[in-house]
């Protein structure tokens, strides 16, 4: 059975770049190297890094280095990650809002984050599930009622999207880890998003859920 030590090497290579400090001439040397692009695509889509592949690969001039078959895929799931996630960024800008009208603070966790602070780009990362941390089990309750009530009464002029586009998953995974989630409260941080107030884990504890989240999935 083939090791696949390039195509490894390649996605090492590039999933680890710190700033955009990749060598492009070392990616050329990669991509002509005839990659097993199965192979890659497999573990890109499996990790939801196709659209940043894509991006990367576009923005440095090297798409036509690729079989078109290849880019054509790329493309797909970057601009259909872009449209799902642009359609879950607007719910979720309707239900913070409505939240924040309402005087109910929220702490948001992973992935709407990760696009907002990391990638700065909603296309790069696909969004799945908000995770939201409430201060106590009572505001959950209520914040649980506000969050289905808004997702029912949404409506998308599209069939193959469900109008409860955002699924919200409470302290998750921080089942059972109250002083956890005291200190994460204690901690937060103040963000905007697009004029609405919001809380967000300081620089540690972001990675320190992150690592959770891992841990969890047994990654």
């Amino acid at each position: 059975m083939k090791q696949k030590l390039l195509e490894k090497r390649f996605l090492i290579y590039f999933l680890s770049d710190k700033k955009g400090l990749r060598d492009i001439k070392t990616i050329q040397a990669m991509l002509s190297g005839g990659l097993d692009w199965n192979f890659i695509l497999e573990k890109t889509i499996s990790h939801g890094a196709c659209p940043l592949l894509y991006d990367y690969l576009k923005k440095t001039n090297l798409l036509p280095l690729l079989p078109k078959t290849i880019i054509k895929t790329l493309q797909k799931a970057y601009y259909h990650t872009a449209f799902i996630n642009m359609q879950k960024y607007n719910q979720l800008k309707i239900v913070l809002k409505t939240l924040q009208d309402k005087k109910m603070p929220v702490l948001l966790v992973k992935g709407v984050i990760l696009a907002e602070m990391v990638y700065q780009n909603i296309a790069l990362r696909p969004m799945g599930d908000i995770d939201i941390i409430t201060r106590n089990k009572t505001e959950e309750k209520k914040i649980k009622e506000i969050t289905c009530t808004i997702n029912h009464s949404l409506t998308l002029d599209i069939d193959y999207i469900p109008n409860d586009i955002i699924h919200f998953t409470f302290e998750w995974p921080y089942e059972k880890k109250t002083r956890f989630i005291k200190e994460l409260w204690k901690r937060a941080k103040l963000h905007e998003i697009e004029g609405i107030q919001i809380y967000i884990p300081c620089l540690e504890d972001f990675l320190l859920c992150q690592l959770m989240n891992l841990s969890r999935e047994g990654i």
